[in-house]
């Protein structure tokens, strides 16, 4: 638990989430405000992690991703199980407190790292996921997890109310590479007729866990809930307007 050394990015912006694939560390630049009028210039950065190469502790950003054109840049990454699939969240507004201003969704990427050159920073252009078609979905991606599975992933949207939970499901081709991924919204709202003091259902899903128990998968959600956005809470709790 000791510091043993700090690696300078060149240029570098605000870091908010990091990934690794074999010997590459995947650094994602991000910002929680845009600027308007510009794009935030946000990379996505991969990093030789190899202490044995000439290129060690290099980093060289990602090209043809469409992430520095972003208005925030990556809020979050992960790499599937084979290593390769680079799962990516790119929101197009910020994760909003209040729940009502968060209306546009944003993009999940999903790119090939066994395409990347890392000499020139050349990669295949991404696979952007499809939204859910209830059209109320995928607004602010936050946290991806990735399962055991190379083409499924779980994804959490903190600007969706009571649904910010999406399965990730990824379809390729003979070759193996991905041509299309698919978001479904999962409902995570408390029936109305269950709530009795408390609301229980999943307000703004932050992140979550897949893992099985007795051959049944769950997955554990954790909620980013504010009170304020409940409309249950309100009419519990808040004096009437005409007071």
């Amino acid at each position: 638990f000791k510091l043993i050394g700090t690696i300078a990015i060149e240029a570098g912006k605000n870091i908010v989430s990091l990934a690794t694939a074999g010997n590459l560390l995947l650094i994602g630049e991000g910002q929680r405000y845009p600027t308007y009028g510009s794009p935030s210039g946000s990379r996505l950065l991969a990093m030789d992690i190899n202490p044995g190469s000439a290129h060690y502790h290099q980093a060289i950003s990602l090209k043809n991703t469409g992430i520095e054109q972003s208005s925030l840049g990556v809020t979050g990454m992960t790499v599937g199980p084979d290593g390769h699939t680079l799962v990516v969240a790119v929101p197009k507004v910020s994760g909003a407190t209040f729940l009502q201003g968060v209306k546009e969704p944003g993009d999940i990427l999903v790119l090939d790292l066994a395409t990347l050159d890392f000499q020139t920073g050349k990669i295949a252009a991404p696979v952007t996921a499809q939204l859910a078609s209830d059209g109320r979905s995928g607004r602010a991606p936050q946290v991806i997890s990735a399962t055991k599975d190379a083409d499924r992933y779980l994804v959490a949207n903190v600007g969706d109310r009571d649904r910010g939970l999406s399965t990730l499901v990824l379809t390729r081709d003979d070759a193996g590479t991905v041509t299309r991924a698919q978001l479904t919204a999962i409902d995570l709202a408390q029936k109305r007729e269950d709530v009795r003091r408390d609301r229980l259902d999943i307000q703004r899903a932050q992140s979550a866990v897949l893992v099985e128990y007795e051959g049944v998968e769950y997955a554990i959600v954790a909620d980013d809930n504010f009170n304020f956005n409940d409309p249950y809470w309100k009419d519990m709790f808040e004096p009437p307007l005409y007071v």
